[in-house]
């Protein structure tokens, strides 16, 4: 343990790292660090509900995981998902450079800067179609939505955000529009204050409509599919609606699946994929 915090500070004062990132269950070695490394900015995750209290009540910024990554075969990815949902949830800025420690039943130490690994790339990738904060908004309530679930069991869901006349030419609805005849201020996605409302509506069969302003327009739609679109890994209708509709229109289309899996699809394809643990 000594050697890992005496590695992990060397490689702090290296990088000039803005954060540190453990992601362990040992209550022991997260006092040393605290002790050795009093003014690094840190966070934790566990998937221990004693050690997530504890950390909580003394102001430390901890994230409750569902899973530890535990062996060295897909260790990267696990922790990748873990740091790109912190991400989305705006624990992590892009200006940080982080180093992750990790300790469960291997030690590793990570630094990556997070413009490299969190959302970056996507903002390339989707142009001016959508504006970032708004995908970032909705990428944020889709990872709630597969973290939290909906009455104790998992649930999926579909956003379909921009070129919303267009998508409405391309859908039908499956429901009454349950947000017809709100006001804009109530089903605003962009509001935190209305995502109750959207995690009570994700339970429904169809998909959310978002305009280009963060206001959901319809919910309960049916996309209609593009039999030429072919997805691997065995992905379902929902994504084969996903890619359809973004192929179709000009939308930007997100799909949370009751696996946990958060998928982001442009003309067609798809261009991010998230994880949650």
């Amino acid at each position: 343990m000594k050697a890992l915090i005496n590695a992990c500070k060397t490689l702090i004062n290296e990088k000039k790292a803005t954060i540190l990132y453990i992601v362990t269950n040992n209550r022991e070695l997260i006092d040393s660090v605290r002790q050795s490394i009093p003014k690094i900015n840190l966070i934790v995750a566990t998937n221990k509900q004693p050690v997530h209290d504890d950390l909580m009540e003394m102001g430390i910024k901890v994230k409750n995981i569902k899973e530890m990554p535990l062996n060295s075969i897909n260790i990267l990815e696990q922790v990748q998902n873990l740091l790109l949902g912190s991400c989305i949830e705006g624990i992590i800025s892009v200006d940080d450079h982080v180093i992750c420690m990790i300790s469960t039943d291997i030690e590793a130490l990570i630094s990556f800067n997070a413009a490299n690994v969190a959302l970056m790339h996507l903002k390339d990738e989707i142009g001016d179609r959508i504006d970032m904060s708004l995908l970032e908004t909705i990428l944020n309530l889709a990872y709630e939505i597969a973290r939290e679930g909906r009455e104790g069991r998992n649930i999926g869901s579909l956003f379909v955000i921009g070129d919303s006349e267009n998508v409405l030419k391309h859908s039908r609805p499956l429901i009454l529009n349950p947000f017809k005849g709100h006001t804009e201020e109530t089903k605003n996605a962009l509001n935190k204050e209305n995502w109750e409302t959207f995690k009570e509506l994700a339970q429904l069969d169809g998909a959310f409509l978002i305009n280009n302003e963060g206001i959901a327009i319809a919910m309960g739609r049916y996309i209609g599919v593009s039999w030429d679109i072919y997805l691997q890994g065995g992905l379902g209708g929902r994504h084969l609606a996903a890619a359809s509709v973004s192929k179709t229109t000009k939308a930007i289309a997100i799909t949370v699946s009751a696996s946990g899996a958060i998928r982001v699809f442009k003309d067609g394809r798809k261009i991010f994929q998230i994880n949650t643990i």
